[in-house]
C-alpha cells in the first residue's frame, strides 16, 4: 500500500472532538490526525497531521510536513495555495469544477473500455469507478442521532455524530469540507472522486449534525485491496497564540514582493517533482 495513495484519501475523512461551543464564536480551530487502520494485526499508523483555522471569512489549512497552506476564500470564489520557497498560486472555483467535469468525462470512457473487455477484473474496475462517479449508499441514522452510516461495497463511512448549539457552525464546516474535497481531487492524481464525501456532507447538513468521528473503508479499483482510515480532530472555538501568528505570517508572505506567483499547472508540476524525489 503506497503512502501516496493514503494521502489522496485524507480529504474524504473528518472527525471532530467537540468542545463547548459559544454562539457568538467567530473563530474555529481544528487540529487533525489521520491514521491508517487497515492492518488488524498492527497498531494504527499515523498518516498525517494538519491545522485548519477559520478566521475572518477565510479558512487556512496548514500541513506542516508539506510546508504548504491552502487558503479558502469563498467571497472571492477561489483557493490560494502558498507553498515552499515563497511560491503561490490561485485556483478559482470555476477551474476546480471544470477539472472535475473533464475527469468525469475521461472516467466514463475508461468504464466503457473496461465493459468491452472480458474478465471479472475489468468489470470490477468498471463497477468501482462507476460507483465513485455516481455513488449509491444504504444509509442509517441512529434514533438518538449519535451515529450515521453510509454503506456500500466499494466505499463506506461510519460516523459518530453530535448535535451542536448553533447549526451555522455545521454549515460553515461542511461547506468548507465540500470544496476541500473537490480541490483535493484536483491536487492528487489517482484520488477518488469527491461525490461520496459530498453526499455524506449533505446528509449531515440536512440533519444539522457535526461529525465527531469518521471511519472510511475504501476498496482500490486496481488491486481490490481495502483501505481503512480514521481522522480525528481536536476542535475548539478559541485560537492559541501561535494560530494568530501563523495567519499574520501567511498574509504577510502573500503581500511580499518575494512571492513568486505561478499558474496552477506550474504549481502541480512542481508538486509532482517534489513528491517523486
Amino acid at each position: 500500500m503506497s503512502k501516496y495513495f493514503l494521502t489522496t484519501c485524507v480529504a474524504s475523512l473528518t472527525c471532530l472532538v467537540i468542545s463547548t461551543m459559544p454562539v457568538t464564536a467567530q473563530d474555529m480551530r481544528v487540529y487533525t490526525t489521520v491514521s491508517n487502520q487497515s492492518r488488524a494485526d498492527a497498531a494504527p499508523k499515523t498518516v498525517s497531521h494538519s491545522l485548519t483555522l477559520f478566521h475572518a471569512g477565510k479558512v487556512y489549512d496548514y500541513m506542516e510536513e508539506a510546508g504548504e497552506v491552502v487558503i479558502f476564500e469563498p467571497v472571492h470564489h477561489r483557493f490560494v495555495i502558498l507553498g515552499k520557497n515563497y511560491t503561490a498560486t490561485e485556483v478559482p472555483f470555476t477551474e476546480v469544477n471544470h477539472a472535475m467535469e473533464s475527469t468525469k468525462t475521461e472516467a466514463l470512457k475508461i468504464i466503457e473500455q473496461m465493459r468491452q473487455k472480458s474478465g471479472n477484473q475489468s468489470n470490477q474496475i468498471a463497477d468501482i469507478v462507476q460507483f465513485q462517479i455516481d455513488p449509491k449508499f444504504d444509509s442509517f441514522l441512529d434514533p438518538n442521532k449519535k451515529r450515521f452510516d453510509m454503506k456500500a461495497n466499494a466505499l463506506s463511512y461510519s460516523v459518530k455524530t453530535a448535535q451542536v448549539e448553533s447549526p451555522q457552525f455545521v454549515r460553515l464546516y461542511l461547506d468548507y469540507a465540500d470544496w476541500a474535497a473537490r480541490l483535493n481531487f484536483m491536487l492528487r492524481p489517482n484520488a477518488t472522486f469527491p461525490q461520496a464525501r459530498l453526499q455524506l456532507n449533505e446528509a449531515l447538513r440536512k440533519e444539522e449534525l457535526m461529525p465527531t468521528q469518521v471511519d472510511l473503508q475504501l476498496k482500490q479499483a486496481q488491486t481490490g485491496e481495502t483501505i481503512r482510515l480514521r481522522a480525528e480532530h481536536q476542535f475548539s472555538w478559541e485560537f492559541q497564540s501561535v494560530d494568530r501568528r501563523h495567519i499574520s505570517h501567511w498574509e504577510r508572505q502573500l503581500r511580499s514582493n518575494e512571492i513568486r506567483w505561478v499558474t496552477f499547472q506550474e504549481y502541480q508540476q512542481q508538486l509532482f517533482v517534489s513528491r517523486s524525489k
